[in-house]
């Protein structure tokens, strides 16, 4: 009976370990905040800055960190892909400012700068570790034309 009772705590402080940070998220909103379109007789350049704001819904002092992620820029005529860019925790932690973020924090990064060759769509998908350790992943796209 002691080992069933003590397989029984067991079994639940797992449980409550896998739970942990599972109802965490982070809901992403970019804002462009300018795009600029200049043509010449070398072609034509689309110039686009924006900003990612992260707003963490979850329990108080739960804190998930910035994971990699993929950007990419499609070409808006055609949908072809014109680059794709996977960017690094470190390089997410530098725009955000911080390695982590806190349940109720919202965050914005600094001014991001792309350029192509045509009007496109900047998709990011966004990789966080929750509290915990599980890995969650938001997608999101911005216009640039």
């Amino acid at each position: 009976m002691r080992k069933l009772a003590t397989l029984l705590v067991v079994s639940a402080l797992a449980g409550c370990g896998l739970l942990f940070g599972a109802a965490f998220e982070i809901d992403y909103e970019v804002d462009v905040r300018r795009v600029d379109t200049v043509s010449d007789s070398g072609g034509t350049v689309v110039s686009c800055d924006l900003v990612i704001t992260a707003v963490a819904i979850g329990e108080v002092g739960e804190r998930a960190k910035w994971g990699e992620s993929l950007w990419t820029l499609r070409r808006i005529s055609d949908g072809s892909i014109y680059s794709e860019e996977s960017t690094s925790a470190a390089a997410m932690q530098f725009y955000f400012g911080t390695l982590d973020i806190e349940a109720g924090e919202s965050l914005t990064t600094s001014l991001i700068h792309r350029t192509a060759d045509a009007p496109f769509e900047w998709e990011f998908s966004l990789n966080y570790r929750k509290p915990g350790g599980a890995r969650a992943t938001v997608n999101v796209t911005a216009v640039c034309a």
